[in-house]
């Protein structure tokens, strides 16, 4: 009970933080998607990080039923797991490309978290990958493995 009492401490404590970025960053000029200026990457982060570390102290209650989502397993043993399929994506990001190697990816590791639920694992995980693939492939110009999907 007292973890959870600290990571909520901990979320509350970045989520003020990202605030306190949000609003330094409108200080700056922040241009726009296609011409960004100073503030717009610190703006655009230190929104996803609020957002995040909003949900995060939410969501964050003490219960069994999150060790038995991820199969008893102990935190390190999460974290070996975490690192090696994290090399394994890295190995594969150029064969298969980002799209299929990411998505693949995100799947496991919202299982192996604990998130309950295979549709909102297969849901967020598509969303993201389409989200990150139109903002670094078509907005910023940024080249992506195009592995065996190409565009």
């Amino acid at each position: 009970m007292l973890g959870k009492q600290k990571e909520r401490i901990f979320f509350a404590v970045i989520a003020v933080i990202a605030l306190l970025f949000m609003i330094i960053s409108i200080s700056y000029e922040i241009g726009t998607i296609s011409s960004p200026q100073g503030g717009f990457f610190p703006l655009v982060a230190s929104t996803v990080i609020f957002i995040l570390s909003l949900y995060l102290f939410i969501s964050t209650r003490p219960t069994t039923e999150q060790t038995s989502q991820t199969g008893g397993m102990t935190g390190l043993r999460r974290i070996f797991l975490f690192i090696i399929v994290t090399l394994i994506y890295a190995v594969f990001l150029e064969r298969l490309g980002f799209l299929v190697s990411t998505f693949i990816y995100m799947i496991f590791l919202l299982k192996v978290m604990g998130q309950p639920g295979w549709r909102f694992a297969v849901l967020f995980s598509l969303i993201s990958v389409i989200f990150c693939w139109i903002c670094f492939q078509k907005w910023l110009g940024v080249p992506l493995p195009t592995g065996i999907v190409s565009f």
